[in-house]
């Protein structure tokens, strides 16, 4: 699974392992980037199932988890791909989430298409 981070405090908390206990331990602020994750109907329903904390993992014939760059290109899978497609409910939605900017720089972007088709 994949946790979509929701606020900087308790994302922080979480990775120091305090997990609500309050300690005097330095924490740093973290930078991030926000991606977007165009979804079906079914795995938006596995989101929210998650409290909107996680992606569900990835089917076996889709084995890759590909965050886009920005939102006009999710949109556009969202809308091209998403409503044509008997799994995702013929419906498209995107998801938008922040990643720890530190974390990202261990992926490369790709470009896959046209100069505003980007992803890691």
């Amino acid at each position: 699974m994949f946790p979509l981070k929701r606020d900087l405090a308790t994302a922080n908390r979480a990775r120091a392992g305090l997990s609500g206990i309050e300690q005097s331990v330095p924490i740093r602020e973290m930078s991030t980037i926000t991606l977007y994750r165009p979804v079906g109907q079914s795995e938006l329903d596995l989101i929210a199932t998650s409290g909107y904390k996680f992606f569900p993992p990835r089917l076996p014939e889709q084995p890759i988890f590909y965050p886009v760059l920005t939102r006009e290109y999710a949109e556009q899978i969202a809308h091209d791909w998403n409503t044509q497609d008997e799994r995702s409910g013929y419906v498209g939605y995107v998801t938008e989430f922040d990643v720890d900017e530190e974390y990202l720089a261990h992926f490369e972007i790709k470009k896959v298409g046209g100069k505003e088709h980007m992803e890691y």
